[in-house]
């Protein structure tokens, strides 16, 4: 690549990647969309320099434990499920739409105030509590196969999809 600036999307879907790039992924400035699904990576750090402007980040069935995403603004698209996931950490993403992470083992989510929310899939995780109170344009809530005791869901007046089955769910 000769002009790193010019590039705003990659895409390495299976290409059987295991090592973390964070460094090869500090060089790309404009960096909008990231798609690293069907892989084998271990880590990603998502660098600083991209932090701002990446939009849809794909890093499905790969082998992360952790994943921090925090101070991405303007992301609306994670696609991080099929991982062996223990931490998501969303802080100030709020702009996020679409957010897919089931088939891990997260034990708590943090969405309160991503109000641009439309569709969360958190099935088939370690969780026993979710607060999705004031997220009134959810329209497909999933968390079956976890642990919930409890979900607080009045304000989605909009959700057209609520799937709980397989938990604990006492209220």
């Amino acid at each position: 690549v000769s002009d790193y600036d010019a590039v705003t999307e990659i895409n390495l879907n299976s290409k059987s990647l295991t090592t973390d790039f964070t460094n090869v992924l500090s060089k790309f400035n404009n960096l909008s969309n990231l798609y690293l699904r069907d892989n084998a990576i271990p880590f990603l750090e998502i660098p600083s320099v991209n932090k701002s402007k990446i939009i849809e980040l794909e890093i499905d069935r790969n082998n992360l434990s952790n994943l921090d995403a925090s101070n991405c603004i303007n992301l609306t698209r994670l696609l991080c499920y099929t991982n062996n996931l223990t931490g998501l950490n969303l802080t100030n993403c709020n702009s996020l739409e679409h957010l897919a992470f089931y088939s891990n083992a997260i034990n708590s989510i943090d969405v309160v105030g991503f109000v641009d929310l439309n569709f969360i899939n958190g099935n088939f995780n370690n969780l026993t509590f979710v607060d999705l109170s004031g997220l009134v344009n959810l329209t497909s809530i999933s968390f079956l196969y976890n642990s919930l005791t409890s979900i607080l869901i009045n304000d989605c007046v909009n959700a057209t999809l609520i799937n709980l089955s397989y938990n604990n769910l006492t209220s």
